[in-house]
């Protein structure tokens, strides 16, 4: 059978996918380019919304008519149930309401959304073969061939690159044994998609004047997360009437052996979760039993690995978006320099694997033990707070003032992973402590706190890092008090 050849295959047509074509053909749209995706159309996925970077990612690809048929983030919710109290008045939250900013979010129905960018990849000369099966492949540096069943017919294809965006399905890094990096924890997720859910106000605690006034959007189409003793619940909205609500949980935390009765009875036992559902009917139950992947290996000659195919962190604050536009901006930059030079520069190459790879893990650290506190209001909030800290100060906000530094991989150095780990310990140890004595929060004596999160203009921005750090380090010391004062006179 004779084999059809591509400069470029990328295989898989969603987010990932679709931005690497859609950054390779915006700057040289002579090259070939083919798009392999295996479904029909796109299945429902998890709710997914996007952090600060992603929106200044965003700007970047000029995707504006697209991410207006999307439902805008109007911020981020953590609700809090220490008490396991009926009275949803007594219930704390930590929350971050979203201010208009260069950098605002969306909730994403992916079915949509995946469309539209897969429709602009096309527009710009991508070619695009789905549904289609691929059955095999069989790696040669910078000569790859591809076989694949379309319409019943098995069909070759051959690229001098192959870029693997399938997602979990993980191709390329199964096919050659890649294998995956070993993380120190493991989280499984369970969700399903919601019709005729409860109205906010029949179920919401305290009452958020300035959100009401001040955010983007009404607390409904913020990012409502339930914290729980070791796992922690999604609500996001995904159109007008559907919701998706799913749990994530640290396997080593929470039996879920059985996900579909686990996620069933846990809503049934939750107050607050059980009022929202209320009489609404209830899409499949999916289940996904291990979260967490960081690839051993992200390319080889004329082959690479994007997006979930080369790591899946967690979904607590949604960097999965961010990490695939970064990398694609990365990625898509060495395989257009290799058409212009006709050759692979070998130390920009290790370099991109060594930062991203890097990158990932240190990502990994600020998730890993966090579970550990999860369902405490103070520890939780005041650890949140640090990483907004260090997340705008020296990401969002750079990013903002040049541009330049959005390329920037987020990286702890020597010192700042230091910092950072002394903390954790802080946190996990004395939430350990608290379990022992039967303690619960009692740090923040209000029962709603604020991130102070927002991007103001002109000169205001510039004071938003030393904001940050003092709201976090005032509560932080507050946690050091209140444990030190129930020590020397409550024992």
């Amino acid at each position: 059978m004779k084999a059809k050849t591509h400069d470029i295959i990328i295989l898989g047509g969603g987010i990932a996918g679709s931005l690497m074509a859609i950054s390779i053909l915006r700057k040289n749209p002579k090259l070939s380019l083919l798009i392999i995706e295996r479904s029909v159309v796109f299945p429902p996925k998890v709710g997914e919304s996007s952090a600060e970077l992603t929106g200044l990612f965003f700007n970047r690809f000029s995707i504006d008519s697209i991410l207006r048929k999307q439902i805008p983030k109007a911020g981020l919710r953590f609700l809090f149930n220490e008490y396991q109290s009926d009275d949803f008045n007594k219930m704390n939250e930590f929350s971050s309401p979203a201010l208009k900013s260069v950098s605002n979010g969306y909730h994403f129905n992916r079915q949509v959304f995946d469309t539209d960018l897969l429709n602009e990849a096309v527009s710009l000369g991508a070619e695009l073969l789905r549904p289609a099966e691929i059955c095999d492949l069989i790696y040669t540096k910078l000569n790859t061939t591809i076989s694949v069943k379309h319409n019943e017919e098995l069909r070759v294809f051959v690229a001098t690159w192959v870029v693997d965006a399938s997602g979990p399905e993980r191709i390329v890094n199964k096919k050659l044994n890649w294998g995956k990096k070993d993380l120190k924890f493991n989280t499984s997720a369970s969700f399903a998609h919601f019709k005729g859910l409860r109205p906010v106000k029949e179920w919401d605690c305290t009452k958020n004047d300035f959100w009401d006034k001040n955010s983007i959007g009404p607390r409904d189409h913020g990012t409502l997360q339930f914290m729980r003793k070791g796992c922690w619940w999604w609500h996001i909205k995904i159109t007008d009437d559907v919701t998706s609500i799913g749990i994530v949980y640290d396997t080593h935390i929470l039996d879920g052996n059985n996900p579909d009765a686990f996620f069933d009875d846990y809503i049934t036992k939750d107050a607050q979760l059980n009022a929202i559902i209320g009489d609404a009917t209830r899409g499949n139950i999916k289940h996904l039993p291990n979260l967490p992947f960081v690839s051993s290996k992200l390319y080889d000659e004329g082959i690479a690995v994007i997006g979930d195919a080369a790591a899946f962190i967690d979904p607590l604050f949604s960097p999965g978006i961010e990490f695939i536009c970064q990398q694609s901006i990365h990625l898509s930059e060495l395989i257009l320099d290799y058409y212009e030079t006709n050759s692979m520069n070998p130390k920009k190459w290790m370099r991109y694997e060594a930062e991203f790879l890097n990158g990932f893990s240190d990502r990994v650290l600020t998730y890993q033990d966090k579970y550990k506190v999860m369902g405490s209001y103070d520890l939780f909030a005041n650890w949140v707070q640090l990483d907004f800290a260090a997340y705008f100060s020296f990401h969002v906000i750079p990013s903002v003032l040049r541009p330049k530094h959005i390329k920037k991989v987020p990286r702890f150095n020597l010192l700042t992973r230091s910092i950072y780990l002394f903390f954790t310990r802080r946190y996990v140890k004395i939430a350990l402590r608290r379990a022992l004595q039967g303690r619960t929060s009692s740090s923040l004596s209000k029962p709603l706190t604020f991130s102070k999160v927002a991007l103001p203009a002109g000169y205001r921005l510039y004071l938003k890092p030393p904001q940050l750090i003092f709201v976090w380090l005032k509560n932080y010391i507050r946690i050091e008090w209140t444990e030190l004062h129930y020590r020397c006179f409550k024992r």
